[in-house]
């Protein structure tokens, strides 16, 4: 269930096209769930390297 026991909230659909279109569409992502709370004001940053592959056929 959707809201219990801890209260989730679906946000958003994330697929590899959504990856695969730059670090923008990744980072617009991070700062979309961030807004939604349970972030810690004191969190430190970590910073992330993403390598994909493109797994494409054709």
């Amino acid at each position: 269930m959707i809201g219990e026991p801890t209260n989730f909230v679906h946000t958003a659909h994330v697929g590899s096209g959504d990856l695969f279109s730059g670090m923008n569409s990744v980072n617009s992502i991070q700062n979309q769930m961030q807004s939604k709370g349970g972030y810690a004001a004191d969190a430190l940053p970590v910073n992330v390297q993403m390598q994909l592959v493109d797994t494409k056929a054709g």
